[in-house]
């Protein structure tokens, strides 16, 4: 193995870049997510939130989905970085978004937890909530999928276990 390229962020990187379309993109604690030409490490666009960037970037259906400090969840056209949404949670978003099919199969949706202690399931079209689940504390971390079930850990100290169709609470294991 020998280093190809380095690109350096302003701060910190926190999380794991996700890679697609020959490109990577990487949040950074300088509070921009950066477009980097996976060939050669150079910047293709960057986007400035209104917070550091602590979770890994999610890429779908031509789209980057990614979670900010700033209270907001950012979906951005993978090819340009343009603004497609912004969702506005109660709190800081550091974990990862997932994305899970609608149960008539024809809409992606996207799969957030936040800070305020509620995990959202927006339209990937739109940014629309489609349904949220409140747990009893902060949700830091990103939400697994596994047969129409959605789980993840909060800092309540339970595994949540929720539908993937409407957010109906399946169970909480402590």
């Amino acid at each position: 193995l020998a280093l190809r390229w380095r690109f350096k962020t302003g701060e910190a990187v926190s999380a794991s870049p996700s890679i697609g379309g020959g490109r990577v993109y990487v949040g950074s604690d300088d509070t921009h997510l950066y477009c980097l030409s996976a060939a050669t490490g150079e910047e293709v666009w960057a986007f400035k939130t209104g917070g550091d960037i602590q979770a890994t970037p999610l890429l779908i259906d031509g789209k980057v989905v990614v979670g900010s400090g700033d209270g907001y969840v950012h979906c951005l056209d993978a090819a340009d970085g343009t603004v497609v949404w912004q969702h506005e949670t109660g709190s800081t978003v550091y974990g990862g978004a997932s994305h899970v099919r609608s149960p008539d199969g024809k809409t992606t949706w996207v799969l957030v937890c936040s800070y305020d202690a509620l995990l959202y399931c927006l339209d990937l079209a739109t940014g629309k909530v489609v349904w949220t689940y409140e747990s009893d504390d902060r949700i830091n971390g990103a939400p697994a999928l596994l047969g129409g079930k959605v789980m993840f850990g909060g800092c309540d100290g339970f595994l949540h276990v929720v539908s993937a169709a409407d957010g109906s609470k399946l169970k909480a294991i402590d």
